[in-house]
């Protein structure tokens, strides 16, 4: 993107058109420059793109949070949960949201 002298908003142009005044558009010439980024990562085995669900999105980020949040109360770095509820919410605006599947998914989902 840089290469192609995309900056984002210092330039008005990245993934989106800047323009003053008005809402950043989706900027379509760009779809060369994703497609190849795509085969250099090889996110696309037999080239064909892999789907997931929103569901799996979520657990892939939220996942190691808890699980680092285990270790940290398993060191006795915090006295309890709480208060990694707190630094969460409060340290990076965790989603307000919550969904319950269980530790035994959270264990599996983090070993696959």
């Amino acid at each position: 993107m840089i290469k192609s002298g995309r900056n984002g908003k210092n330039n008005g142009k990245g993934y989106y058109f800047y323009e003053k005044g008005s809402k950043p558009k989706p900027d379509l010439s760009i779809l060369p420059i994703v497609e190849e980024s795509r085969r250099l990562a090889n996110i696309m085995p037999g080239g064909k793109p892999i789907f997931i669900t929103d569901q799996e999105i979520v657990e892939m980020i939220l996942f190691p949070i808890v699980n680092e949040a285990c270790r940290v109360l398993d060191e006795g770095m915090v006295i309890q949960a709480s208060d990694l509820d707190i630094a969460c919410v409060l340290g990076m605006s965790f989603p307000s949201y919550s969904f319950l599947v269980g530790a035994k998914h959270v264990y599996n989902s983090l070993k696959k």
